[in-house]
């Protein structure tokens, strides 16, 4: 379960669960009381009581009618502020899975002047100096590579020299020998 749902559920139960409860009690204890009252009637007065009942039932359905609407607005304003919450740390997520996957040039969006706006500007901030590391060690590992290869171009050259003074030096060698040989 995402942050969004676990914050509207925490928010719906706050909000809701204490105002069931309050709206059961005082239905309850309404009713008690105008039962209490109408014990205290003259029978002869008894046709007020059905006019009561009457009335009582309105506020009773009133009374659920406001807790409808009231549950109404609590859930929406509950799913309006988890998401000006999980959006943010979405889109945070988000960027933050591209750049591990080596994409530097991605940037957080959150134009906000709260914490998540603060979080995304440093997060950005953050992003661009590891492309300026990045960049300065590649050029870093370009020099140095150029420098290898200059290094190996001269080191074949020595090498091709050496190579051929070393047949010179065998021919003559072999050169010698013959001369000693014959000399013999």
């Amino acid at each position: 379960m995402n942050i969004k749902y676990k914050l509207i559920i925490t928010y719906l139960a706050v909000a809701l669960i204490p105002m069931i409860f309050v709206t059961a009690l005082v239905l309850n204890n309404t009713t008690s009381a105008i039962d209490e009252h109408i014990k205290t009637i003259p029978s002869r007065d008894r046709s007020i009581d059905a006019e009561l009942a009457d009335e009582i039932d309105k506020v009773g359905s009133l009374a659920v009618v406001i807790s409808v609407i009231v549950a109404i607005l609590v859930a929406l304003t509950s799913y309006f502020i988890s998401k000006s919450i999980s959006d943010p740390l979405a889109k945070l997520t988000d960027v933050s899975r591209n750049i591990a996957k080596g994409n530097l040039e991605n940037r957080v969006d959150i134009k906000t002047e709260d914490e998540f706006g603060e979080l995304a500007q440093s997060f950005n901030q953050m992003t661009e100096s590891l492309q300026a590391s990045y960049g300065e060690l590649e050029e870093k590992v370009k020099i140095r590579t150029t420098e290898l290869e200059k290094s190996v171009k001269e080191l074949n050259k020595l090498n091709k020299v050496m190579t051929g003074r070393e047949l010179k030096m065998i021919e003559l060698k072999k050169e010698i020998k013959k001369l000693e040989d014959r000399q013999s």
